[in-house]
């Protein structure tokens, strides 16, 4: 039987709408020059989060503008990922956001209503993606340089396919492509009888798809849940329920993206990076 969540998301939404009210509060009207963050108007006084963001070099410092439709739905970002952004200290002490975060409904990037309607529908649910952007350009790095951007993530996530107690042991061997991705995931082996038919095999496997040769000459890093039990058999009720995190760049904001999705869109891979590259650049106020 599939979790339900509803009454879990009911909460949490209750808390970010808090958050939300709160941050308002706090920002609006503007008070300071010294802003990295706030919710303001936008010339036709519609409602957007703005964000200071450091474009090519450290001194190119633009402002993001999100429509309020695609703020962020993630708990605690209420201001478009302050809280998150706190480690980015460098960045913020250069007087720039070093990460924002945004909302969408998939598959068409549309924006969305808040999260109250899909809250009952776990159909529905799967059609919110949450975005995070990273600024990449800092003291140690001033200038654009798309293959060091990626090599963090693929770093990061590699060791972390599998985490039974087997993960040691473990090697990462190439999958079946599928939707025009090359796959790596962890091996299969043998495991006892009563772990065969648990959800994740007694370890959470996760598979790495990329649409180069390899990860590291890649322009899309996709971890997702794997839709295989520890045995190698398929499980379609939960596998299209996995969640995926799509790593690409956005050039026109010298950007990372990570973008959380279910694992039913994972065909739609390639539009959704297309989609979602020119709605973050139309966010960027020349």
């Amino acid at each position: 039987m599939r979790p339900k969540f509803g009454f879990l998301i009911l909460l949490l939404s209750t808390l970010a709408s808090s958050s939300w009210g709160n941050f308002a509060a706090a920002t609006e009207p503007l008070q300071s020059s010294d802003w990295l963050y706030r919710i303001a108007r936008d010339p036709a006084g519609e409602k957007v989060v703005e964000v200071k963001w450091a474009v090519r070099n450290l001194g190119n410092i633009k402002i993001v503008r999100i429509p309020w439709n695609y703020r962020s739905l993630l708990l605690g970002t209420s201001d478009g990922a302050q809280l998150i952004d706190n480690a980015h200290k460098e960045s913020r002490d250069n007087g720039h956001a070093g990460v924002f975060s945004f909302s969408m409904i998939l598959p068409d990037v549309k924006p969305h209503a808040g999260i109250e309607p899909y809250l009952l529908d776990r159909n529905k649910r799967g059609e919110i993606a949450q975005g995070l952007v990273y600024n990449v350009i800092n003291k140690k790095y001033p200038s654009w340089d798309e293959r060091r951007v990626f090599r963090s993530p693929i770093s990061i996530a590699k060791p972390f396919l599998y985490t039974g107690p087997e993960r040691l042991q473990i090697s990462l061997v190439p999958r079946s492509p599928r939707f025009g991705l090359n796959r790596i995931g962890p091996e299969r082996f043998v495991v006892e009888e009563w772990r065969k038919n648990t959800r994740l095999g007694g370890g959470l496997y996760r598979d790495m798809w990329f649409d180069g040769n390899t990860p590291e000459d890649s322009h899309s890093i996709i971890v997702c849940g794997s839709d295989e039990r520890a045995d190698g058999t398929l499980d379609p009720e939960n596998g299209p329920y996995h969640m995926c995190e799509h790593t690409f760049t956005v050039e026109k904001l010298t950007a990372r993206v990570k973008l959380s999705y279910r694992k039913g869109y994972l065909k739609d891979w390639r539009e959704i990076r297309t989609r979602t590259d020119a709605l973050l650049s139309s966010f960027l106020i020349d």
